[in-house]
Formats: C-alpha cells, structure tokens, sequence
C-alpha cells in the first residue's frame, strides 16, 4: 500500500510542476488565436484595407482558382478587415476580435499581408504582396503541422 502512495504521490507531483510550467508559458506568450481557432489545420490569415482593394480581388482569385487543392490541404481561410473579419464559413467575427488580431501580427488598417499561422499563433509565412499558388503550397509542404494537445484527431478513434 505504502508503494502505491508513493507512485501516486510522485505522479501528482510531477503533473502539478508540469501544469505549473504550462500555465506559464501561457502567460508569457498567450496568443489570441487558441481560442479563436479551435479546429483548423492550416490557418491563412487574410488581412486587407478592404474587400475592393486589387490586391485582395488578385489573391482571392488565385485561392479560388485553387480551392480543391487547398481544401485537400486542409487550409482555413479568415478574411480580415480594418474593423471586421469573415470566417472561412464566411461568419462575422466581432470587431474586438479583428483588432486583436491586428494587433497581434502587427498589421494596420491600410496594410495587406497573407499569413500561415499555426495554432498557437506562431508566423509561418508573411508575405505583403499577391503570392501565387506555388509559394503557398510550398510552405504548406515544407512546414511540420503540429495539431495542439487540445484538439483531438478523428483517426484517434
């Protein structure tokens, strides 16, 4: 008995200091996008002075254009606005949402930039200028997806 409290008592030990470290580390880098972005695999981040800017109607042509492919890939796309944002369902995200996330990644209202993010709110790719299909799909390729230890995958079960 006396074994079992002690595995017990060193086990509990031990998850408390690493639930310490984690609750840490969340305070020095949390990031809005956790709890924005729960279930996608590759985020894209669409930031745009407006939905008629010409370098936004020249992206959103090539992404359609591609919108198989990118779809097989996995990619989630959100539309984001100086003071609203669409989803890839095309859902309103609210305005404090927007402009967190601006100013999370540094972005101004007058600033247009495609970004991969992962998850945990870590830049993968910026570009400010209309990126063709072969750049993101390079990336999308050459960068390791790490799903979050929140999530659960559907080929778990």
């Amino acid at each position: 008995m006396k074994y079992y409290l002690a595995i017990f008592l060193l086990f509990s030990t031990f998850g408390s200091i690493i639930a310490q470290n984690d609750a840490q580390d969340l305070q020095g880098n949390e990031t809005f996008l956790p709890k924005l972005y729960n279930h996608e695999k590759r985020i894209f981040l669409l930031f745009s002075p407006s939905k008629k800017d010409d370098r936004y109607e020249k992206q959103m042509s090539i992404l359609l254009q591609n919108r198989d492919v990118l779809t097989e890939a996995g990619v989630a796309l959100y539309k984001i606005f100086p003071k609203e944002g669409l989803t890839p369902l095309n859902k309103h995200l609210a305005t404090a949402n927007v402009l967190k996330m601006r100013q999370q990644f540094n972005v101004e209202d007058n600033d247009f930039a495609l970004m991969y993010v992962t998850v945990k709110g870590a830049v993968q790719m910026r570009q400010e200028d209309v990126t063709d299909i072969e750049r993101l799909l390079t990336v999308i390729d050459t960068t390791t997806y790490v799903r979050p230890d929140y999530q659960f995958s559907p080929n778990d079960y």
